[in-house]
């Protein structure tokens, strides 16, 4: 008798219907989708700040280099300025001597990381370093650098400019 009552409450127990188990499959596919199309594009965009980071301590190489220039200028007794040209240049960290610009060469990054257009794996980045010498205050350079590259299909740059001086007359 017992057993005769729980299969007849078992029985008056409706379970899921066929509607309601595709309504659930459905919102759990929507909010899966969601949370994949979320995680898709933190994705692109934590490479673009990446990307971004790069080129700017890029530009930054290119101005410290070229200040560099003017420091082993100093203590070979040359002119501040001597090595240093007008116009458009490319450098790297080991030449470190202003290469003429000859069209927008890609960098190459090496084994440990270090860009050069000497050796190592072709890379997305140009950069071109323009200098300029000062008009009003003929004693300083103006360097700007700009690095560009692409990143889904759209052009980026970042571009830096700074003055160094003869402080040392």
């Amino acid at each position: 008798m017992r057993n005769k009552m729980f299969y007849k409450k078992l029985k008056k127990q409706n379970g899921f219907t066929f509607l309601e188990l595709l309504v659930a499959i459905f919102i759990l596919s929507v909010g899966t989708a969601g949370v994949l199309n979320l995680i898709s594009q933190l994705s692109a965009s934590a490479r673009f700040v990446f990307d971004k980071m790069t080129a700017a301590y890029l530009a930054q190489e290119g101005i410290e280099i070229t200040r560099n220039i003017r420091d082993s200028n100093w203590i070979a007794e040359k002119t501040w300025d001597q090595d240093i040209g007008l116009g458009d240049w490319e450098v790297d960290y080991q030449e470190q001597s202003l290469g003429r610009l000859y069209g927008a060469r890609h960098l190459n990054v090496d084994a440990n990381g270090f860009y050069s257009y000497s050796s190592g794996i072709p890379t997305k980045f140009t950069r071109k370093i323009n200098i300029q010498k000062g008009v009003i205050e003929p004693d300083n350079i103006q360097i700007c650098v700009t690095v560009d590259w692409t990143y889904t299909l759209r052009s980026h740059s970042v571009y830096i400019c700074e003055r160094i001086y003869n402080w040392r007359r």
